[in-house]
């Protein structure tokens, strides 16, 4: 499970933690797509970069890319909830995108594991040859 860091404001990060229903919707940007039970950690940057403090953290329950944005994502979050519960409740494997990159490495298993079978084929090919030559001499 991996972590991610998302800079919010004090009054944002209370407003979000007690907004009702059980998983509020947020959006960050982010560098890939989380899932759910992945960790966010939410600081808050002081003006002049005269520091950082640590707000919170709360777990990821459901991530989707939002469409104007390749890294931006619309979150629910839990608070009550450890990133094991959430992975065992709502971690779903298959999520448009996971399943755009296992079809692509499947294709790519299968074109490298055909071309080993076409290159054995042919190493066996040439050795019959051999030996029945052999033998008839």
């Amino acid at each position: 499970m991996r972590s991610f860091i998302l800079d919010m404001t004090p009054e944002r990060w209370e407003k979000l933690k007690v907004s009702p229903g059980s998983f509020p919707i947020t959006e960050a940007d982010l560098p890939s797509q989380p899932e759910p039970g992945d960790t966010l950690i939410i600081r808050h940057l002081l003006p002049n970069r005269r520091g950082i403090i640590d707000l919170g953290d709360c777990v990821i329950a459901w991530a989707e890319p939002v469409a104007s944005n390749p890294h931006r994502y619309r979150l629910k979050v839990t608070f009550n909830m450890t990133p094991e519960q959430v992975k065992q409740r709502y971690g779903c494997p298959f999520t448009p995108l996971s399943d755009m990159i296992r079809r692509h490495r499947k294709e790519k298993e299968q074109a490298k594991l055909e071309k080993a079978r076409r290159i054995l084929a042919g190493k066996a090919h040439v050795a019959s040859l051999f030996l029945s030559k052999n033998k008839q001499a």
